[in-house]
């Protein structure tokens, strides 16, 4: 399986918008941008800021997800991560942790960053083996940060430093 990042192509956002809509892939995200003009909006006015960037996670060629770099802080070295793999052939097959660490590879080399954030819903258990199998820690718990389905919900910080990656 070849696996690569790219610049997301501004002319598959339909496939954000088919991903944001659908249940089980958008269970922990944010809510909004479902459709093809609020994507369009979100990617036009959120990612043309320097400090976001949005890319596109390619399997053999074929788009089956996106990730972002967020809140590029250069001033305090630091950033925040995510990643969505909307096409669910494709989960549990480790494609999350080979992602993971080429966008460590980015944060740290390309942009000299020293520590990369990742904040993760509570009940989100494959993200946080993910992520804690790249190395990132568990910092702390945010107590019923988001509402959802009728219930509050934590959401758990995590992160990694420059000097505890290993490539």
């Amino acid at each position: 399986m070849d696996i690569t990042l790219t610049a997301f192509p501004e002319e598959e956002l339909a496939a954000i918008a088919k991903w944001r809509s659908d249940g089980e892939v958008h269970r922990y995200l944010r809510h909004g941008y479902t459709t093809l003009g609020e994507v369009s909006t979100w990617y036009r006015d959120y990612f043309s800021a320097e400090a976001n960037r949005l890319l596109g996670i390619l399997v053999d060629n074929q788009l089956i997800g996106y990730c972002t770099i967020e809140h590029i802080d250069h001033d305090n070295h630091k950033c925040e991560v995510g990643i969505v793999l909307g096409e669910k052939d494709y989960w549990h097959k480790g494609i999350g942790g080979a992602v993971i660490r080429e966008i460590l590879k980015r944060a740290f080399t390309e942009l000299h960053l020293h520590r990369v954030e990742a904040v993760i819903h509570a009940d989100n258990v494959a993200s946080i083996h993910c992520f804690a199998r790249a190395g990132f820690q568990r910092d702390g718990t945010l107590r019923d940060a988001k509402y959802r389905a009728g219930r509050y919900v934590d959401l758990l910080v995590y992160s990694i430093l420059d000097s505890e990656w290993i490539v």
